[in-house]
């Protein structure tokens, strides 16, 4: 998720469809970096963003330790898709989510002898207080109920492009 800055909540969405031949790639000695929005460890990706955000894929082979540098302005996590991991002093394994502290770069190592793949991802640090509410994430209870009206009438639009 996401969680725009206040000012931008009601923009116009918008979709764009993304081949694997259009997301920058680094390979090093037994890693992998897939940039797909923003910029990771000097590679940007090529999602449009509304404000600053991080997504990319990371892929560590067993036997390897990979340090990704980071934008430090960003608050970053990192999900574990598939394996084991050493982040910094964590241990995460598949499904489990770190938040990383402050910092320009992570250091990932592949554990348990199998490769690891992992998500980065980022953004920056949240304004005002956040609330849910379905697939809804608003500042205010205001915001949220008009969300779902809006939904509701059929005023969120429409996404040229989309598949489904």
């Amino acid at each position: 998720m996401l969680s725009l800055p206040p000012e931008l909540k009601h923009v116009e969405p918008s979709y764009a469809s993304l081949r694997a031949a259009q997301i920058p790639t680094r390979e090093s000695d037994g890693s992998r970096l897939d940039v797909v929005a923003g910029e990771v460890d000097g590679l940007r990706g090529p999602m449009a963003l509304s404000s600053s955000a991080a997504f990319a894929r990371l892929r560590v082979e067993p036997g390897t330790v990979a340090t990704v540098k980071l934008d430090a302005s960003l608050e970053m996590g990192l999900y574990v898709v598939e394996g084991e991991a050493s982040v910094q002093d964590l241990r995460l394994e598949t499904g489990m989510l770190g938040l990383l502290g402050d910092g320009s770069q992570v250091s990932v190592a592949a554990r348990g002898g199998e490769a690891v793949e992992l998500v980065l991802i980022g953004g920056l640090p949240v304004q005002g207080d956040v609330l849910f509410s379905g697939p809804f994430v608003m500042n205010t209870h205001e915001q949220l109920a008009q969300g779902r009206r809006d939904f509701a009438e059929g005023r969120m639009g429409t996404l040229d492009g989309v598949p489904f």
